[in-house]
């Protein structure tokens, strides 16, 4: 898993078992918590455990290989959770956290078995999205 955005960790945790497939489990499971700026946080979720290849307090660059994708916390199967919100909280509970529209550039969004390149997309439970080469210049 990349960094989505440029950024400071503000929390890891990745000490957490991988549950098995179809077995669902408790909690947020493993996270990065990302800062990137103007009161927004990225937060990825349901991480493999001991994958991360960051810490607390350091720097990241959009891009940069961060951690592995698992099976841990509310999960059934492995997956990435992402979402920016206005807070580093973790609490599924926090019904007070204020999440923003995140806006994928250059993929390939596959729904239904067709694909396209929306410049922009809703995307719903069961769409893929994989990135596409930059354009040649």
């Amino acid at each position: 898993m990349l960094a989505a955005a440029d950024g400071t960790v503000v929390t890891v945790r990745d000490d957490l078992a991988d549950q098995p497939i179809g077995v669902f489990g408790q909690g947020e499971g493993n996270a990065i918590v990302l800062g990137i700026g103007g009161g927004r946080y990225v937060v990825l979720e349901h991480l493999q455990q001991g994958s991360a290849l960051v810490r607390a307090g350091q720097s990241v660059t959009r891009g940069q290989r961060i951690a592995a994708v698992g099976n841990t916390g509310n999960s059934l199967s492995p997956h990435l959770h992402l979402q920016i919100q206005d807070r580093p909280s973790l609490a599924s509970h926090d019904r007070e956290v204020r999440t923003f529209p995140i806006a994928f550039e250059n993929t390939t969004l596959t729904r239904g078995g067709r694909e396209s390149a929306p410049l922009t997309a809703d995307l719903r439970r069961g769409d893929l999205i994989r990135t596409r080469p930059d354009p040649e210049p």
